[in-house]
Formats: structure tokens, sequence, C-alpha cells
């Protein structure tokens, strides 16, 4: 059994600028085999699609959705990545947080994490996300994010 949390960002945390050294960009359709390979290559995001599947539930999300997704990149490789799940005109749900295990500790998290909270932010929308690993679990509540409930996903 996996215990987890919902977590909310608070509106009134003021955003910061995420650290230009990091270019953080709108992901393409070119980018999903990549991140998708990202997201399953990553064991705390327990994922048991394939690649593949993947790639179909990423673009299904942002095409019809409303969802987005950006990356951070470097020489053309995806080192960071953070999309909504969805969105509407008043929420988002953040998911897909993943960096590449090599690139981890520099900041990458936080600053993507950061963007995506400032845009989403400046339209009003309420953010969330479901959190059960403690690291992240810690970086989030840094970011402004506090627990509204807790959840269990059984095996």
């Amino acid at each position: 059994m996996t215990r987890g949390l919902l977590m909310e960002y608070n509106m009134n945390t003021e955003c910061k600028t995420p650290d230009p050294k990091f270019h953080i960009e709108s992901s393409k359709k070119t980018d999903y085999n990549e991140i998708a390979k990202m997201i399953k290559n990553s064991p705390e995001l327990n994922v048991t699609k394939t690649e593949s599947e993947i790639v179909t539930t990423l673009t299904h999300r942002i095409d019809k959705m409303g969802a987005r997704s950006i990356v951070i990149k470097n020489n053309g490789e995806i080192l960071c990545h953070c999309s909504t799940l969805f969105e509407t005109d008043k929420v988002a749900l953040l998911g897909a947080i993943v960096t590449k295990k090599e690139h981890r500790g520099k900041g990458m998290a936080t600053n993507i994490i950061t963007k995506i909270i400032c845009d989403l932010k400046e339209e009003g929308k309420k953010i969330q996300l479901f959190a059960y690993e403690q690291n992240a679990i810690r970086l989030y509540s840094k970011l402004g994010f506090s627990i509204v409930s807790e959840w269990f996903e059984f095996e």
C-alpha cells in the first residue's frame, strides 16, 4: 500500500523568478518520446504504462484537455520535465515532474516547478498535486505547498 498526500499551493506565497541559467520552454510533440522515457525510467513515479502509452496520454492531455508541458533542455537534451495533468479555468493539477537522475540536486525541479506555478498563479488557478515520495514532499513544501489530505493507493 502506498501512502500519498494531496498538496495545494498557498496562493499568498510570493512567486520567485526562475534562475535564467535554466532554459525552460514549452515541450514540443518531438519531445514526447524523450519525456515518456524519462517518466517510465523514474522509479519514484511508479508508472506501469508503456512509453507509447505515456506519449498517447501526454498528447491527449495537451491537445484535448488543456494541459501544458514544460522542459529544461541543455544542447537539445531534455533534463527536466513538469506538466499539468489537467486544467480548468479555476484549478490545475501538476504531475509528471521528473529530472534525469544524473542531473538531480542542481535546482532544476525547483526552477521548473516555480515557472509553472507562477504561470498558473498569474492565470488565477488553484494549484494542486499528489505526492508520495519524501524528497518531493519536502521540495513542494519549500515551494509553498501544504498538505490538504492523505490518500492511499492499494497494490
